[in-house]
């Protein structure tokens, strides 16, 4: 969705960062042990979901979950499913306190 207030405009220089971070992420999950929620928008313009699915793949945690929300795009927190993503993130996290 567009987002009116979003104050970043996009430059070729926040896209190289964009690329390295994304292949420095798909080489070290297999460095990564703890355990985590990966969120994942299954309509991400700006992450890349095959590199988040190495990482998660790669990863050594063995207390890793991941959810995919099809149809949401990168920010999460500003789409029509935040309902269901907080509730989300609050299960797992209850379910390890």
């Amino acid at each position: 969705k567009k987002d009116n207030l979003r104050v970043i405009t996009p430059n070729a220089s926040l896209f190289m960062h964009l690329h390295f971070l994304t292949k420095a992420a798909t080489k070290v999950g297999n460095l990564f042990d703890s355990k985590f929620l990966l969120l994942q928008a299954g309509n991400d313009l700006v992450c890349s979901n095959d590199a988040m699915d190495k990482f998660f793949e790669d990863s050594l945690s063995s207390d890793k979950t991941k959810k995919t929300y099809p149809g949401v795009y990168h920010d999460l927190f500003i789409e029509d499913e935040i309902g269901l993503i907080v509730d989300d993130i609050s299960e797992w996290i209850v379910k390890r306190t």
